[in-house]
């Protein structure tokens, strides 16, 4: 709905023209009366109306003057003067202030609503107009950001090796020159849990905010998983010192910004400048590792890259003589003791000086370890923990913050692991149960039973004595026995019958079994019953 204002220093004739306005037709609503210039500026300065219906002459401010000021602070609101015959020069000075829409009095009720219509109608068009253009720079910008994404993407992978190809393909405009990345990483406090909505609008706004400062600049960006962003630009030589200056007041516009969010820290790296275009690949990783030594040097600050940043060779020679030692360490089950070879891994790691990008990717692969060990017990780790466990180290702010986030993940996914394989082993051992039960009478042997539960006959035992108390061989017997109880209370087959039917084919065997288990021979069992 649009708003309207009536300003006339006679109070019948703003009531007039208050009634003869149809109001719900035309979709308007008033917003206030007012007797003089004054009061129905400082009105419009605060409920800031669509339109406003003024006469020429009024009291404080004239209606001139009215027109006048408001256009200063709020050139959308049209005018719609009002006017007597003698004063309609006044009314044609009006339109030199851009006043399209004047009345002479008396009022006519169809021509006031037929200037108030045409009014709306213009204001809906003009609308209709802006969103349209709205969406059409919206689709520009997604566009846009859509086609640095594949750019970047390309170029990582190796798709695109000159800037020949890149032209052609995209119609970029790249020139050969100098390149350069930057990765800005937006961190969340380890001890905040993510959310979505507010993360989406966060990055967006920094977004908008990083294309404000770079206009005008030749750069291609793109939002990476783990809220981050990838810049690569392209200058002359010439253009290295503006090219410096842009990325410090890059510096500084995004840690202003950060400010504004306590849960979060913003850090960035650039890589090293080159002028193969053949190297962007390169460059793009080199800012990221670069990024990641926040671990070491902290927030707020363009971190720039280090001579031998990029030899990955210190965290081979350290794997190679720890993967081992780790995966054995998970055969325990135990959380602490994990947790101890994982320190020790992150301790040795110091020693031996690594990257801080080392760092991540040393955590990388002792998750992956994790997995295939878990798997290696048939094992199933918890939907979207690796993920999960790798977002919330890449927040990590140091390298005690990193170990410890790792040590964590893992204590509680063994925990949660451990139960698994109870539950596992639960099954096969209620099957196991199950089935001399039911084939009490037939030839068993631990060996059948363990494969057909899916377990070697070794393991099978020590789970089923874990799980039951007893030996295999013992609750064999211990079922055959109660069978064969029961036979003698309850039928007249003789002892030799009811050894068959107790899965004894020796009855003399059967008859010593059967008195070490209940005391007695079984003839003497049958007494107690006959």
């Amino acid at each position: 709905m649009l708003k309207v204002l009536i300003a006339d220093d006679e109070p019948r004739v703003a009531m007039l023209v208050k009634q003869l306005i149809h109001w719900q037709e035309q979709g308007l609503e008033c917003v206030g009366l007012f007797q003089d210039g004054q009061s129905a500026l400082d009105a419009i300065r605060q409920l800031h109306p669509d339109i406003v219906i003024t006469d020429i002459r009024m009291p404080v401010l004239s209606g001139l003057e009215l027109i006048e000021k408001t256009l200063e602070s709020e050139p959308q609101v049209r005018f719609v003067v009002i006017s007597g015959y003698r004063y309609f020069e006044y009314a044609q000075r009006a339109i030199k202030y851009g006043v399209q829409d004047y009345l002479l009095k008396p009022i006519d009720e169809e021509e006031l609503n037929r200037v108030l219509g045409k009014i709306c109608a213009e204001k809906a068009d003009q609308q209709s107009r802006q969103e349209h253009l709205t969406r059409m720079e919206n689709s520009f910008r997604n566009s846009r950001r859509l086609l640095d994404r594949e750019i970047l993407q390309q170029l990582l992978s190796g798709g695109i090796t000159d800037v020949g190809t890149l032209n052609q393909d995209y119609g970029t405009g790249f020139l050969e020159g100098c390149y350069q990345a930057l990765v800005v990483k937006v961190d969340r406090a380890t001890d905040t849990e993510p959310h979505a909505d507010a993360e989406r609008l966060l990055m967006d706004k920094l977004r908008a905010r990083i294309e404000k400062t770079l206009q005008g600049q030749h750069f291609l960006c793109c939002v990476q998983e783990g809220m981050r962003f990838m810049l690569l630009f392209n200058y002359a030589p010439q253009e290295r010192e503006t090219q410096s200056q842009v990325l410090r007041r890059l510096v500084e516009d995004c840690r202003n910004y950060a400010e504004n969010y306590h849960c979060y820290r913003i850090c960035m790296g650039s890589s090293e400048e080159s002028r193969d275009f053949s190297q962007c690949a390169r460059l793009l990783k080199m800012a990221e590792h670069t990024m990641l030594r926040k671990l070491f040097e902290g927030y707020g600050m363009r971190l720039k890259p280090l001579p031998g940043e990029e030899d990955a060779r210190p965290l081979e020679e350290l794997w190679r003589t720890q993967e081992a030692a780790l995966a054995n360490s998970m055969d325990s089950m135990q959380g602490e003791a994990v947790s101890a070879r994982v320190r020790l891994l992150f301790e040795n790691a110091r020693e031996r000086r690594l990257a801080a990008w080392l760092y991540f990717a040393l955590v990388e692969r002792i998750t992956e370890v994790f997995a295939k060990w878990a798997a290696s017990r048939s094992l199933t780790l918890t939907a979207g923990w690796r993920e999960h466990t790798q977002e919330r180290c890449e927040n990590c702010q140091s390298v005690t913050t990193l170990c410890r986030c790792v040590c964590e993940a893992m204590e509680g996914e063994l925990q949660t692991l451990h139960e698994q394989q109870l539950r596992q082993e639960d099954r096969p051992i209620r099957v196991a149960m199950e089935y001399v039960q039911k084939h009490y009478a037939e030839h068993i042997t631990l060996e059948d039973v363990a494969a057909m539960s899916g377990f070697n006959p070794t393991y099978f035992s020590d789970v089923f004595k874990r799980k039951s108390g007893k030996n295999f061989s013992d609750y064999l017997t211990e079922v055959r026995m109660a069978a064969a109880k029961e036979m003698l209370r309850n039928t007249r087959k003789t002892v030799y019958e009811v050894a068959e039917a107790a899965g004894y084919k020796d009855a003399k065997y059967f008859s010593q079994q059967f008195a070490r288990y209940a005391g007695m021979k079984p003839t003497e069992y049958r007494k107690l019953y006959y």
